[in-house]
C-alpha cells in the first residue's frame, strides 16, 4: 500500500516566514485583538471549506485585514452568481463558525474576487468604444462590470482621449466598477 505524500510547502512557507496575520477581530472578553496566527487562519480555512462545500458551491480563497479600508475581507469564489438573501444567510454562517470553532466575533465583508477576473477574460476594446459613443449621444451615465486593476486602467487610458468624457471607480475592493460620465464641453 503506497501513502501519498501530501505537498504544503506554500503554506508551510507561509507559517514559517508569516507567524501571524493581521486580522481585528474581539474574543469572549470583549478584547479587540489585531493578529491571527497563519496557522490558525488556514486551518480555519480548509474547515470552513469544508463545511460550505456541503451546503453551497462557494470556496473560501482567502481571509485577511487590509489597513488603509480598516477592514477584514473574506475573498471567495462560486462558480454560479450568489444573490443578497443568500450571501447575507453566507456571511451569518461564518460568524457563527467563527464564533464555534475560534471563539472569536469577527466582522468582514464578504468579496468576490473571480467575478473581475472573468470579465476581464471578456474585455473587448471595440465594445468599450461603443459604449463610450452611446454616452456621447445620449449624455447619460453607465456603469461598467467589474474588472481588474489592469483592464481599469486601460479603460482610464482610454476615455482621456475624449474631451467630454469622466470615469468614475466605485465599489468595494474586487468589485470595482468604472461609472462612465458625460461631461459637456466649456
Amino acid at each position: 500500500m503506497k501513502l501519498k505524500k501530501i505537498n504544503n510547502k506554500f503554506n508551510h512557507f507561509l507559517i514559517s516566514k508569516r507567524p501571524e496575520n493581521k486580522l481585528v477581530f474581539w474574543n469572549n472578553l470583549g478584547e479587540v485583538i489585531l493578529f491571527i496566527s497563519s496557522k490558525e487562519r488556514i486551518s480555519f480555512m480548509r474547515f470552513l471549506n469544508e463545511q460550505l462545500s456541503k451546503i453551497s458551491s462557494i470556496r473560501i480563497i482567502s481571509i485577511f485585514y487590509v489597513i488603509s479600508k480598516d477592514k477584514n475581507f473574506i475573498a471567495y469564489d462560486s462558480k454560479e452568481i450568489i444573490d443578497k438573501e443568500t450571501r447575507k444567510n453566507i456571511r451569518v454562517f461564518i460568524k457563527l463558525m467563527f464564533n464555534l470553532k475560534l471563539k472569536i466575533k469577527i466582522h468582514f465583508e464578504f468579496v468576490n474576487f473571480n467575478v473581475a477576473n472573468k470579465n476581464s477574460r471578456e474585455f473587448d476594446k471595440l465594445k468599450i468604444k461603443e459604449i463610450f459613443n452611446s454616452v456621447m449621444r445620449t449624455k447619460e451615465d453607465i456603469k461598467l462590470p467589474a474588472y481588474n486593476k489592469n483592464v481599469r486602467k486601460e479603460i482610464n487610458s482610454m476615455i482621456m482621449k475624449y474631451k467630454t468624457l469622466k470615469s468614475k471607480t466605485t465599489g468595494a475592493l474586487g468589485n470595482r466598477k468604472i461609472r462612465i460620465i458625460y461631461r459637456p464641453e466649456k
